[in-house]
């Protein structure tokens, strides 16, 4: 077959190599099938370079994430697995370093376009500093304390030191999950329990399955409670108060407080804990409904020791 016209034969030594689009520190083609590759080093302002750079680097960017969404698609949004075994997931890993490669090239792109780092939001401005003069504090603290009945309900006294029991009871414990009734602090107008969901290391998890598991996946679990007396079956108002999670080397411990408001009048209460997204060493993440049971005579002993400071007056 004969050579096109005006096409060069690859195997003529004396060919001419087609001319790269240059964008100064920036050249045309990508592992990724971006439009641009990065060296990285000191970055200049250059406007003129930067704006062709930074135009280029959106439909790279645009085409990385479609790249990613179908990867996402044949696996039907699920990666639990390729991130415990990512030798058996080579397309999806390739087209999330897609991503990231694109969207460093943008970035890239914009400090040289404006000589500055993509804007991050500001701080709100809209206030004058001059709410933080006295007057206007004491102005502040007054309008919280003609508010501070009505939102009674919602969490504990700001006007009092409230008394913790330690409860510790494990209510359910598996090789590779437990849960625990940790302490509860009794207020006045309510009780807040504080549970820990402890989910543990996999004994065939290496480090780095283990830091994916537990930072990447860990974050999402839930825990959510109902209370009810155990007696009549009457519902006992609790709500989600705070939660702080801790990743370590051998388990990731998520603390959940409850806000348990009026504070419950019945003898016992009758519980169900779910946890919720808390995917395993095998990948599954299956609800978990933990039934139990709390004697509530040790927060009516313990209401006694409430502190009480502040213009509110004990017992109110």
């Amino acid at each position: 077959m004969g050579e096109q016209p005006g096409t060069p034969d690859p195997e003529d030594p004396n060919r001419e190599e087609p001319e790269v689009e240059d964008f100064g520190f920036l050249t045309a083609g990508h592992a990724y099938d971006s439009s641009l590759s990065l060296e990285l080093g000191e970055v200049e302002h250059d406007p003129e370079v930067g704006k062709r750079a930074f135009d280029a680097s959106i439909p790279a960017l645009n085409a990385a994430l479609l790249a990613y969404a179908h990867a996402l698609d044949d696996r039907q949004g699920r990666i639990s697995d390729a991130l415990r075994r990512p030798e058996t997931a080579h397309k999806l890993f390739t087209a999330s370093g897609g991503v990231h490669a694109a969207l460093a090239e943008l970035l890239v792109a914009h400090e040289v376009y404006t000589g500055e780092g993509l804007p991050e939001v500001p701080p709100d401005r809209s206030g004058s500093d001059e709410l933080t003069a006295p007057d206007h504090w004491a102005e502040l603290v007054a309008a919280n304390e003609s508010t501070g009945d009505a939102d009674d309900t919602h969490w504990p006294r700001p006007t009092e030191l409230g008394a913790t029991v330690v409860l510790d009871q494990v209510i359910h414990q598996t090789p590779a999950q437990f849960l625990r009734l940790d302490t509860a602090q009794v207020f006045g107008n309510g009780v807040l329990l504080m549970v820990d969901c402890v989910v543990v290391r996999g004994v065939r998890e290496d480090g780095l399955i283990w830091f994916r598991r537990s930072n990447e996946q860990h974050g999402n679990v839930e825990l959510s409670l109902e209370l009810r007396d155990a007696e009549t079956g009457a519902p006992q108002p609790c709500a989600p108060h705070r939660a702080d999670g801790n990743v370590g080397p051998h388990c990731y411990t998520l603390n959940h407080q409850f806000w348990i408001h009026p504070a419950p009048e019945a003898e016992e209460l009758a519980g169900t804990l779910t946890v919720h997204d808390a995917i395993g060493p095998d990948g599954t993440a299956e609800p978990l409904e933990v039934r139990f049971r709390l004697d509530t005579s040790v927060l009516r002993e313990a209401a006694q020791r409430i502190r009480t400071f502040g213009h509110r007056e004990p017992g109110t």
